[in-house]
């Protein structure tokens, strides 16, 4: 019976993860100045600093590794993936107006926030400014401009997509999920991280580029989808983005693996 709830819980919890993962990963770049718009090199496993320092919205850290489960971490910049009410607002300027063209987090047309920060874009999307959202004349002496909401610091719009083990205290997760698995998170630069999601065997991301153009990313999860079973079955290795490395005490458990190609239209 236990077994069988855990089978349900993490059914739907997939489901909310799936359709969570779709919206942020399809953010990446919403937002971003255009000559950021490129891949990050030589990214450093669990260091933050070795994406801020580089110009860059997309990239992954390969083979990092927690309680022994090898995965990789995905960092990327993003105005959308911010949980703030209004955050992927923006707004066209025009001859001194202000069109909102865009609906909030709550489906309400975006209101241009007195004490906020906006992104200034011009016609071409080049990155101009970061100045307070309701300044008069943000265009300067361009007819059209663009404002995207928030954030003051560029940085700030950076987030990691990561692996973590559980914490020693946390004795239901030990319980619900396979030894050596991992929780999913994600944290924005500066902020504490949000845990997603319980009992991940391993994540993998695959870039895909065409003459040095970013075109979308390939997603794959391992997710364990049951309490411990009675009777071994063969753990699923193989997906778009490589094989998962499992181990042998795994079998007792059913896993699931996630495949999601997402085109990263922002670039």
């Amino acid at each position: 019976s236990r077994t069988q709830r855990i089978s349900i819980q993490q059914s739907r919890e997939i489901a909310n993860l799936q359709t969570y993962d779709r919206k942020i990963i399809g953010s990446i770049g919403f937002g971003i100045r255009a000559d950021y718009l490129k891949e990050a090199q030589n990214l450093s496993c669990n260091n933050f600093q070795s994406f801020i320092n580089q110009p860059a919205a997309i990239g992954k850290a390969s083979d990092c590794t927690t309680e022994g489960t090898k995965y990789d971490e995905l960092y990327f910049r993003s105005l959308y993936a911010d949980g703030d009410k209004l955050a992927g607002c923006w707004w066209v300027v025009t001859q001194g107006q202000t069109v909102s063209m865009a609906v909030d987090k709550l489906g309400e047309d975006c209101v241009l926030p007195s004490n906020a920060y906006c992104t200034v874009l011009g016609s071409n999307k080049e990155f101009m400014n970061i100045l307070q959202c309701n300044v008069p004349n943000p265009c300067g002496g361009l007819a059209l401009c663009y404002l995207f909401y928030g954030p003051d610091d560029p940085n700030k719009s950076a987030f990691r997509l990561y692996l973590r083990a559980y914490d020693s205290d946390d004795s239901a997760q030990k319980r619900k999920c396979a030894p050596g698995t991992a929780k999913l998170m994600l944290q924005q630069y500066g902020v504490v991280p949000q845990s997603l999601f319980d009992c991940i065997g391993g994540m993998k991301f695959e870039i895909e580029k065409t003459s040095h153009k970013i075109q979308g990313l390939w997603v794959c999860l391992l997710v364990q989808e049951s309490g411990k079973m009675s009777t071994p079955i063969e753990v699923p290795n193989a997906s778009a983005c490589g094989n998962f490395e499992v181990r042998e005490a795994w079998s007792f458990y059913r896993w699931r693996i996630i495949e999601e190609y997402k085109p990263l239209k922002n670039f």
